[in-house]
């Protein structure tokens, strides 16, 4: 279809368009929704499992068993780093091993084309996987079976499992939510583990440091106490001080009482300033040693009690439960859209119909394609008048008719034609043609006869379509030979019924036709009787109107285009294809050696 304008996309001829097809719409997106349901419903069902996980970011410090107050960033940045944990190798290396995934015949290597030729024709043997191509396998299957994403801001991680069985993928989004706790567990297990190895290694060192330091301050208290004695004469306190400070390393609790007993014994002389100086810090650096190994015992006994205790950060607040539905495919949303897109490939298809095989729609995309003026558009009524035999009963029966009134415009169009616009008509030949059979031209060429006779001219339709006559049957009339047997009778031995007939309903003259059957239609068109009896009509009507087979099927046309003064083809609104009128109009082109004029009506419905 061609648009008006083509800057313009003309609405009221896309509708009719649309109109016009609507059977071939129907069809094409009948047929397609059938396709699209038969392939929709052989789609596998899919079944999809959610497992939830909930973060807990406030964890525990190892160190100090104190609760950490994180900010939001490190909230947003702990929930995100569990996500892509969540889709790590390990987690699924994990999730194979408890579940015994891995022996499922879903996650099992798929053999190879050449494999398959090779088990079909028998050549050669086949290649089992490796266990690492079966692992690999494997992790690839569940990896591209799961779906794990944040629930919105929330803490809550989901872990969706989609797969044929509903109980497989429960199973896999369970395993999957299992495999992260454990091995979140076993982390920070490894973790204290780590801690109390290195505080164990502290711990001894600590002990050594105070053995160390513990022993110094013996020795110094060995050398000291007796020279303190001598200068105080006290040879019994010497000896009593000093003895407590032989042997091993003593418990904690005694280490303080017997460094305290010590030290008053030492103030309590008069040694020199330097001497006792020594003393304090050896002493200190008892005490410190002493600090430092009860921290160190404390913690490590505190890291072998978590250890044991330890949890992991985030729990599974709801397990997969077996899916009820089926997630994938979504058969209402498929045949909606698949509707949608047959009813789009239907619309497509009419206008790609009409744009290859399609007619015209308007006088002026006629006029603008074929270059030839189009004098009206005559409307095609669907009933005919009460009482009426044809349609073209209406121009006498219904005078105001819309299908009248076309009529008359046509009628002034070829005056127009053929006087030059001056009125001056006289024993003029219109032939009344079409591009294709079965549009109107011989209820046309009567209703135009009529419509001559009621204004007054003196008119004859000759029925030159000898091919296949319908005027009779317009008329009410019984077919007889009429021209044919005139034409034959000028030829060999006369006519035997009358030629011209009078209508009825208004005075126009007819002359019907009949199928030759001894001669050609052609060469009787051609021959010197028919030429004989369009001279005689010339001087005695006004108006001689020819009715003639459609160019595409006969070059009857082309015989008596040399009579014509004007030929009128008709074209069906949106049913008569452009080529065919395009190369109709070329034929008569062809023929027309003395430059007859060429107009142009469609022919349409009332509401086109």
């Amino acid at each position: 279809m061609q648009a008006l304008d083509e800057e313009q996309i003309d609405l009221r001829a896309v509708l009719d368009l649309l109109r016009r097809k609507i059977w071939l719409i129907l069809i094409v997106a009948s047929a397609g929704m059938v396709v699209a349901a038969g392939a929709i419903s052989a789609m596998p069902l899919r079944y999809t499992a959610s497992a939830l996980i909930l973060v807990d970011t406030a964890g525990r410090d190892v160190l100090d068993g104190g609760r950490v107050q994180p900010s939001a960033g490190w909230d947003n940045a702990r929930v995100e780093s569990e996500v892509e944990i969540l889709r790590s190798q390990p987690i699924m290396l994990e999730a194979l091993e408890r579940s015994d995934l891995q022996r499922d015949p879903s996650f099992q290597p798929m053999p190879g084309w050449g494999q398959r030729l090779s088990a079909i024709f028998g050549v050669g043997p086949g290649v089992a996987p490796t266990e690492a191509e079966k692992r690999d396998t494997a992790i690839e299957r569940l990896r591209s079976a799961l779906l794990v994403q944040r629930r919105g801001l929330t803490y809550v991680i989901a872990v969706n499992a989609t797969a044929d069985a509903p109980q497989l993928a429960a199973r896999m989004a369970n395993a999957v939510a299992e495999a992260h706790i454990a091995l979140q567990t076993e982390d920070k297990e490894r973790g204290i583990r780590m801690t109390l190895t290195l505080l164990e290694a502290r711990l001894s060192q600590a002990a050594s440091d105070l053995n160390s330091s513990k022993a110094a301050l013996d020795i110094f208290l060995h050398r000291t106490l007796p020279l303190a004695a001598e200068r105080e004469e006290r040879p019994d306190a010497a000896q009593a001080t000093a003895g407590g400070f032989h042997g091993e390393l003593v418990s904690s609790d005694s280490i303080g009482q017997q460094d305290t007993g010590a030290g008053e014994a030492i103030v309590a002389t008069d040694l020199p300033p330097t001497m006792l100086a020594s003393f304090f810090a050896l002493q200190e650096s008892v005490e410190l040693a002493q600090s430092n190994y009860r921290q160190l015992l404390k913690r490590t006994n505190e890291l072998r009690l978590d250890a044991e205790l330890q949890i992991a950060d985030s729990r599974i607040i709801a397990a997969a439960a077996l899916p009820s539905t089926p997630s994938s495919p979504s058969r209402r949303l498929l045949l909606a859209l698949a509707f949608v897109a047959c009813l789009g490939i239907g619309v497509g298809s009419a206008f790609a119909n009409d744009a290859l095989t399609g007619g015209f729609t308007s006088q002026e995309q006629m006029e603008a394609t074929t270059g030839h003026p189009v004098l009206t558009s005559v409307p095609i009524e669907k009933m005919a008048p009460t009482g009426a035999a044809s349609l073209a009963d209406s121009v006498v029966l219904a005078p105001r008719a819309p299908f009248a009134e076309a009529m008359r415009h046509l009628q002034l169009g070829l005056d127009q034609t053929l006087g030059s616009g001056q009125g001056v008509i006289a024993g003029k030949v219109i032939l009344v043609t079409s591009a294709m059979p079965r549009e109107g031209k011989t209820t046309s060429a009567l209703a135009l006869a009529r419509t001559y006779a009621q204004a007054g001219k003196r008119v004859i339709l000759v029925e030159a379509d000898l091919r296949t006559p319908e005027l009779h049957r317009h008329l009410g009339e019984t077919g007889h030979g009429g021209l044919v047997d005139f034409l034959l009778g000028d030829e060999g031995g006369g006519a035997q019924k009358p030629l011209v007939t009078a209508d009825p309903m208004s005075g126009a003259w007819t002359i019907l036709g009949a199928a030759g059957k001894e001669n050609g239609a052609e060469r009787l068109l051609a021959g010197r009787g028919f030429a004989a009896l369009m001279d005689t009509a010339r001087r005695h009507y006004d108006i001689i109107l020819v009715d003639t087979p459609s160019v595409s099927l006969a070059a009857d046309g082309a015989y008596l285009l040399r009579y014509a003064d004007a030929v009128l083809v008709l074209v069906r609104h949106a049913l008569t294809p452009q080529r065919s009128l395009l190369r109709s109009l070329t034929l008569l082109e062809r023929a027309n050696f003395a430059q007859v004029p060429i107009v142009l009506t469609l022919v349409a419905s009332p509401n086109a």
